[in-house]
């Protein structure tokens, strides 16, 4: 939405010649590419159908969600969760749902050229990564920089993935 609020205030420093390194950045040869965009999309369909079949497999009944939950030990006093397991499981499964619903949508607005069909990912890609940065933002003011290997592999390729689609509309002209 920023990059649209830009490209709508200021047309001529979008131009392929000069302009900001973000619009640099878009000519670089893979970034935006067509078979770059499909093939992250195709990754993402494979990841969440692998994982909608994972969360279909290992729902649990009533009682074994009751064996779910640690047991109480001197050190730590184990709380019941205002969210039981099953609920907790299905808002999951949902989620993963969604996932493959919205990385379907990509996969189908590229291959039919559809923008409406690309806006709805790229939308839910721009909050995730706002929310990446809050957090990311509020952890360095309170407990200074701690993250994990996996944390930093996983805001990377968010922000990445989302740099690619962002680079794909603007070489097509649909945003700048």
């Amino acid at each position: 939405m920023l990059a649209t609020l830009w490209c709508i205030l200021f047309p001529e420093a979008f131009r392929r010649d000069d302009g900001p390194m973000f619009w640099k950045l878009c000519f670089i040869n893979p970034m935006g590419s067509t078979l770059v965009v499909v093939g992250l999309a195709l990754v993402g369909l494979v990841v969440n159908a692998a994982d909608v079949v994972h969360r279909l497999q290992h729902i649990a009944t009533p009682s074994e969600a009751s064996r779910d939950r640690p047991t109480c030990s001197v050190s730590i006093k184990w709380r019941p969760s205002p969210v039981s397991v099953e609920t907790e499981r299905q808002i999951q499964l949902m989620s993963s749902l969604l996932n493959f619903e919205n990385n379907f949508m990509l996969l189908a607005g590229i291959l039919l050229d559809s923008t409406a069909l690309i806006v709805p990912w790229l939308a839910v890609q721009t909050v995730t990564v706002l929310l990446e940065l809050l957090i990311f933002c509020s952890q360095i003011a309170t407990v200074g920089l701690h993250m994990g290997r996996f944390d930093v592999l996983t805001t990377a390729t968010t922000v990445h993935n989302f740099l690619q689609v962002l680079c794909f509309l603007c070489k097509k002209r649909v945003i700048c």
